[in-house]
């Protein structure tokens, strides 16, 4: 019996795979260098509107509320009659990494 490398098909879904984590580890590493250049100073940021970061951290209108009116996120007021509230990427994930528990390993537990 003959060895034919021809014969090694890949299914539909297994391609489809393939490509959905190679699409996600690019988009990790994309995000991680916006952050850093964001972090950094060598690009502008432009602010988030209340609506884009719900979408963005997915999570609810009440809940948003709640951690501005409890100064549990930083954010920014714009002036005028209508006050809106915007809210920058960069920020949001200093925060976030600021106020990380510690696991049981970085506790000595």
């Amino acid at each position: 019996m003959e060895n034919n490398k021809n014969d090694w098909t890949v299914t539909e879904s297994e391609k489809d795979a393939v490509i959905s984590r190679i699409l996600t580890g690019v988009e990790k590493i994309v995000t991680t260098k916006i952050d850093e250049a964001l972090n950094e100073g060598l690009i502008d940021e432009k602010p988030m509107t209340s609506a884009d970061l719900l979408k963005w951290l997915n999570i609810s209108k009440a809940t948003l509320q709640r951690r501005v009116d409890n100064r549990e996120i930083p954010f920014h007021r714009a002036k005028g009659k209508r006050t809106r509230l915007y809210f920058y990427k960069s920020e949001i994930n200093q925060h976030f990494k600021n106020n990380s528990s510690k696991t049981r390993k970085e506790l000595g537990l």
